[in-house]
């Protein structure tokens, strides 16, 4: 199911570079900084990058039947084995597997378009409502520990907003999301370890600063959809963003 996949490149549509810069001009702010090693290496920046493109528009936009990477299992095996080359397989296994799973079930219990709609359905449901999301994708919204947040647009919105800026991108095309949607905390990530090793220390500091909300964001997936494909998703974004984390 889900037909013969591959994992996308970083391309997308949600941020335009203003002005456009290059890992030579990475390569030299960091050499100007005084800053150490690259974190990441420049074949498993390309490995990440891509995967960290195809997590986060994942949740920004329903599944569609151009798009069903995630129903074919042999699409999470390669997944699989891309972080492994890259050092980062880890603890990112037990979501793989979960994910894989899935693919496997939906495989068995129903045609090709009546799990991408199903799927469709769950994002909807889960990520925007109505009445309300179920597991809100939003930063600020789990701002306080322990609990989620009634309305978006905090301090987040404003941080990712200066980190776009400074990184020289801005948000572009059809996307109205807030700035601290994990989609685009996501694409943002990929955008710079695809930048190459340069950045890759960056890409990791923001992780570690960032992204630490996601396994909040895990939970509340798994509450509210157990059995459902996103629990997986949110789980491979959990684990990621906490070993790229760990190279800052």
């Amino acid at each position: 199911m889900g037909g013969k996949c591959a994992l996308p490149g970083t391309e997308h549509a949600v941020f335009k570079a203003v002005p456009a810069r290059t890992r030579g001009a990475c390569a030299a702010e960091a050499q100007a900084r005084g800053a150490a090693a690259p974190a990441v290496s420049e074949a498993a920046c390309v490995l990440l990058a891509e995967r960290f493109a195809f997590l986060g528009n994942s949740l920004l936009r329903p599944m569609g039947s151009g798009t069903a990477c995630g129903l074919n299992e042999g699409f999470w095996e390669a997944f699989a084995a891309g972080l492994g080359r890259a050092g980062f397989l880890g603890a990112a296994r037990s979501a793989l597997g979960r994910l894989a799973a899935h693919a496997r079930r939906e495989a068995d219990a129903a045609t090709a378009d009546e799990a991408v709609l199903r799927i469709a359905q769950e994002h909807a449901r889960l990520f925007v409502g109505p009445p309300k999301p179920a597991a809100p994708p939003w930063e600020t919204m789990y701002a306080q520990p322990g609990r989620i947040g009634a309305v978006g647009f905090g301090r987040a919105t404003f941080a990712m907003q200066d980190l776009l800026r400074a990184a020289g991108l801005r948000m572009a095309g059809e996307s109205n999301q807030y700035a601290d949607h994990l989609g685009i905390e996501l694409l943002f990530a990929a955008t710079l370890l695809g930048r190459g090793p340069a950045a890759s220390t960056d890409a990791a500091r923001f992780a570690s600063e960032r992204l630490a909300w996601t396994p909040a964001f895990a939970s509340a997936v798994s509450e509210a959809a157990p059995d459902g494909y996103y629990r997986g998703v949110a789980e491979l974004v959990c684990a990621l963003s906490a070993r790229l984390a760990s190279a800052a």
